[in-house]
């Protein structure tokens, strides 16, 4: 009887662990492989993010990884599992990629910047775009530079009633959609 006491005092600690993890948004990995551009997504945004944000961020991640087969990802899978399931939700209805100058061209992402998005040298697509409305998200810094996409840009736009291909028209005014079949 003490010996069984024993046992349950130390399994009752890595129970909550356990539930601890799957709560956390880890996802098991025997049941589930993550979805790189999914995961993706879920890493860059934040769960308060509206559906057409993360429409969006989808539509980026889907571009990029049909473009180059992978993402720039830290693959950590340490996201919300709930948010996770939203954009694998989302995602599914959705089978849009962005065209500039119909060519599939990789589409840089920050998190936020500092109130302007910059161009770049090396994505002579990308043009600088204001995002004055950088400065409401928490992840704000004078110092970041962003090329390309604000992803907390495009969550602000969409919050206020942009469509997800509006608000990438704003970062990106070039671009052309193309429905997948």
């Amino acid at each position: 009887m003490i010996i069984l006491f024993f046992v349950l005092m130390a399994a009752i600690p890595l129970c909550f662990i356990a539930n601890n993890a799957t709560q956390n948004g880890m996802i098991d990995q025997k049941s589930e492989k993550p979805d790189p551009y999914i995961s993706y997504v879920a890493e860059l945004c934040d769960e308060d993010y509206c559906d057409e944000a993360l429409k969006a961020m989808a539509i980026i991640a889907k571009t990029n990884s049909r473009l180059n087969g992978k993402l720039r990802s830290k693959a950590n899978n340490n996201f919300d599992l709930e948010l996770y399931k939203r954009i694998k939700s989302l995602s599914a209805k959705e089978n849009i990629i962005i065209s500039i100058d119909n060519k599939q061209t990789e589409i840089t992402v920050s998190k936020c910047s500092n109130g302007n998005t910059a161009s770049s040298p090396d994505n002579k697509h990308l043009t600088a775009a204001a995002s004055p409305w950088d400065c409401f998200s928490p992840s704000y810094s004078n110092d970041a530079k962003c090329v390309g996409v604000s992803a907390d840009g495009i969550e602000y736009l969409c919050e206020n009633g942009m469509s997800a291909e509006d608000a990438l028209r704003w970062y990106l005014p070039n671009i052309e959609f193309i429905t997948q079949k």
